[in-house]
């Protein structure tokens, strides 16, 4: 039986603190549009006026940012609140010399508290990602009005049309993408391999911690992660063999009773403003745990 996971991989799930890692095979993304601010034109620092004030803030503002760009290794594309506000989330994407691009979500409590990336989201072969508002002014990090399907009914049809064996059709108001056939094909791969001794069904569930960021049209890019459950259960006196994945994972090279493999899987999709179709734009999947006698 094969498997599309050979082997684990990076830690992507909500609440992870390592550096992100970067699967090789996955394309480019749009270079973010610049957020450099542009301060104004103030007044002598002597001065006691308020924009005085106002101008040394953003410059405080400024070194934030670039402290954080430089720690992180990631360009910073949107911002919970306007700079200068704590606790605040940003959304990055990672900048590597090698490998793929990544949406990461970073959260800092407080300017005094080291930012740290809680999501990551390899983007798929030649995604872009619409802008967002300056991160002067900061954008909502939850869903705007007036989208084409809301985030919580977007992540729920997407989880109910990967599970086997009787997935559910997508709404109209989602494209349907590689990423997902390909999830579903080795489902089927692996349930017609265990046939005649066996059989194998999947499950899935929505992890906490979607994040939703309002984007500067108006629409929105959700981040989500589901886990999915894969049971193989063995006929008496049968005995099965184990993809590869499985067996890296800890998981025993045959089963004779029933096994269970755990694979988390960390999606991006942009949601259009009005009529449209929510799309894909990045994803990823790996090997939480596999166990079985």
């Amino acid at each position: 039986m094969q498997r599309r996971c050979d082997q684990p991989q990076h830690d992507d799930q909500p609440e992870h603190d390592d550096q992100p890692q970067h699967r090789p095979h996955h394309g480019g993304a749009q270079r973010p549009a610049d957020r450099r601010a542009r301060g104004g034109r103030g007044d002598h620092p002597g001065s006691d006026h308020p924009s005085h004030d106002r101008n040394a803030r953003r410059r405080r503002e400024q070194r934030d940012e670039a402290d954080v760009q430089r720690g992180l290794g990631v360009r910073l594309l949107a911002r919970s609140t306007p700079l200068g506000g704590y606790p605040a989330s940003w959304l990055a994407v990672t900048q590597p010399q090698e490998g793929v691009p990544a949406l990461v979500v970073v959260t800092q409590p407080a300017a005094s508290a080291a930012a740290k990336a809680t999501r990551l989201v390899p983007l798929l072969d030649g995604a872009q990602v619409r802008a967002f508002p300056s991160l002067s002014s900061g954008t909502a990090f939850s869903a705007p009005a007036g989208l084409a399907i809301t985030p919580e009914a977007l992540v729920t049809a997407y989880a109910k049309s990967l599970v086997h064996p009787s997935p559910s059709p997508l709404p109209k108001t989602v494209a349907a993408d590689p990423f997902a056939a390909q999830v579903r094909a080795a489902e089927t791969q692996l349930a017609d391999g265990v046939k005649g001794a066996g059989s194998a069904t999947s499950t899935q569930r929505i992890l906490p911690g979607t994040t939703t960021v309002t984007q500067a049209d108006g629409g929105a890019l959700v981040l989500a992660t589901l886990e999915r459950t894969t049971t193989i259960t063995v006929t008496e006196g049968a005995e099965v063999a184990t993809p590869a994945a499985f067996q890296a994972a800890k998981g025993p090279k045959t089963l004779k009773h029933k096994g269970t493999w755990v694979t988390q899987e960390a999606l991006a999709f942009e949601v259009p403003k009005g009529a449209g179709q929510a799309h894909l734009v990045g994803a990823d999947e790996r090997t939480v745990s596999a166990s079985g006698s």
